[in-house]
């Protein structure tokens, strides 16, 4: 048996992940310190090929504070040239907010904002000829009509659910029955499992431990940033769980560049250090491995049209 690992990095401002979030913070030091290093030390962990997909934030927000919606790319553009050549993937990432004053306030709840937004969005995406095939949109929110929007864009893969998450007040955020391997979204109800379509949903694998600061375990998508010991007692969650699980071929995890990189404090939940990160990924790919299930990284697109 073959599994795929999708190793995956929100390319979001510092801080805007974690228990609290400020959607308006504009900084991209941790993503300037880990890009040029990221994959060659995980390389060098698991003695096997890597190719990552990044979520580039493309959107509004970014285009009123940095003068333009390519802002991620223009300005890192020799970064993007050397990851093309290793078949890395850009994918898309944008934060759909309501702006007001320049600040964002809130996520957009209007399906026509929603498909005008995105519209002029993908606009700019031709234009300057990114080839984009993958989908996550910010803060883990989709909705029926934004699904079946990016299909009728030709984006084939959106990976922005996160399996079995519950959030009974906020229905766009609500992924309780969604599963937790890939699967095409229904037609009428994006967050459950329907006939074959164009464009499928590789979900963010889901996983339960409990922090040092929970009053009891959570579900969690898997992120090698966090701490070891967390990272085990996740796996141990799995194996536990193993009927869940075992018809998961692909593995997408997710972290964002402030969760990896090297901070001036120290965090509960997060190691904050690439060393910690690249062990993670390998004791994932051993304890595949200790079920006879051999691994490659693949990125998104890649295991999306394996599995198609």
């Amino acid at each position: 048996m073959l599994n795929s690992i999708c190793i995956t990095v929100d390319i979001d401002p510092d801080g805007l992940s974690g228990k609290s979030i400020n959607r308006n913070t504009l900084s991209f030091d941790a993503f300037h310190k880990i890009k040029d290093t990221f994959t060659d030390k995980i390389r060098d962990k698991t003695k096997t090929d890597i190719r990552a997909t990044w979520f580039v934030r493309i959107d509004e927000q970014i285009r009123i504070n940095k003068e333009s919606r390519l802002y991620l790319i223009e300005s890192n553009f020799p970064f993007w040239e050397k990851t093309m050549q290793q078949n890395h993937e850009i994918a898309w990432h944008p934060h759909l907010y309501k702006i007001i004053n320049n600040t964002a306030v809130d996520i957009l709840t209007n399906d026509i904002e929603i498909e005008e937004t995105i519209g002029n969005l993908w606009q700019t995406i031709q234009e300057n000829k990114l080839d984009i095939k993958t989908f996550r949109n910010g803060e883990g929110w989709m909705t029926t009509a934004l699904f079946n929007l990016i299909e009728k864009l030709n984006i084939h893969t959106d990976s922005t659910a996160i399996s079995g998450k519950e959030v009974k007040e906020q229905d766009s955020k609500n992924w309780i029955n969604a599963p937790n391997h890939h699967y095409y979204p229904d037609l009428l109800n994006c967050k459950e499992q329907g006939a074959k379509r164009n464009t499928i949903e590789l979900p963010m694998n889901s996983w339960q431990f409990k922090a040092s600061y929970d009053a009891v375990a959570k579900l969690r998508y898997i992120n090698p940033a966090v701490h070891t010991h967390y990272f085990k007692n996740g796996l141990q969650y799995i194996n536990q769980h193993w009927e869940i699980y075992k018809n998961t071929s692909t593995w997408v995890f997710i972290s964002h560049p402030d969760e990896i990189a090297k901070a001036n404090k120290k965090d509960l939940l997060y190691a904050n250090n690439i060393d910690v990160y690249s062990d993670n990924i390998l004791l994932f790919q051993q304890f595949l491995q200790d079920k006879n299930i051999s691994v490659t990284y693949d990125t998104i697109h890649e295991a999306s049209r394996k599995y198609k």
